[in-house]
This record gives C-alpha cells, sequence and structure tokens, in this order.
C-alpha cells in the first residue's frame, strides 16, 4: 500500500498578463527605437485628428477655410509636440541616468492608441479609396 502524501497548497507560479509581457518588450528596446515609436504615434494621431478637422472643414465655405487653415496648422503642430511628449514620456522618461525608464503599463496603453490608430486609418483608407473607384 502507498502513502498518499499530503499537498500543500503552492501556488503555482502565474504567467504575466499582456500589458506585462508587451511592457517587458518595450524594455528591451533601444532609445532610439522607443523615441521612434513615440514618434510614430504621435504623428499616427495628429494624422487622424487633422483628418478629421479636414472632414469637418471640408464642408464650410471657401473662405471660412482659407480663415481657419493657418490656426489649424498651429494647433496641429503643437498637438503633435505634445503628443509625442507624452509618447516620450512614457517610453523613456525625463531620468537622465544610464539605466532609461522601464516603460510600464501607461507605455503600453499608449502604444495600443497608436497601433488602433494606425491600423484603422489604414482600413478607412482602403474603403474611401474603393468608394472612390467603384463606379457609380
Amino acid at each position: 500500500m502507498t502513502k498518499r502524501v499530503a499537498r500543500t497548497n503552492v501556488p503555482r507560479p502565474s504567467r504575466p498578463a499582456l500589458t506585462g509581457v508587451l511592457a517587458a518588450w518595450l524594455g528591451r528596446r533601444s532609445r532610439l527605437v522607443r523615441a521612434a515609436l513615440a514618434g510614430i504615434t504621435a504623428i499616427a494621431v495628429t494624422a487622424a485628428i487633422a483628418m478629421l478637422l479636414y472632414s469637418i472643414a471640408d464642408t464650410l465655405e471657401g473662405i471660412a477655410v482659407v480663415r481657419i487653415a493657418p490656426f489649424a496648422f498651429i494647433a496641429l503642430a503643437i498637438l503633435g509636440l505634445l503628443l509625442y511628449w507624452v509618447g516620450w514620456r512614457v517610453f523613456i522618461g525625463f531620468d537622465f541616468e544610464h539605466e532609461s525608464l522601464q516603460p510600464g503599463l501607461a507605455a503600453v496603453i499608449w502604444l495600443l492608441i497608436g497601433f488602433i490608430t494606425v491600423l484603422s486609418e489604414i482600413v478607412l483608407a482602403i474603403v474611401f479609396l474603393l468608394q472612390a473607384l467603384s463606379p457609380t
């Protein structure tokens, strides 16, 4: 007869969440790659907002667009710089040590916002291209 060994309640090591895996992946990238990701995200979000503004301006009268356009360009440039600053803050940080900041949940969320924005821009561009090319 064999003796039964009492099981102890030893917790199993849990797998890290997807956000933890992405944060670790971002942490292994160089500063240059993370700065490029911050820039691409800022450009994508700014471009999406610019396209929304353009679609609104497309419905206005011609002279109103001419008056609004310089201010819209300046506002978009400032917005793009602010978004890049946010991306730099979450991806790299403002620590001037030899070791850079380890990206966390905020960096993962910012990267996902950029990815979803780029993906939606691509899908919308394809849809509008198909609409433009369709015989009417």
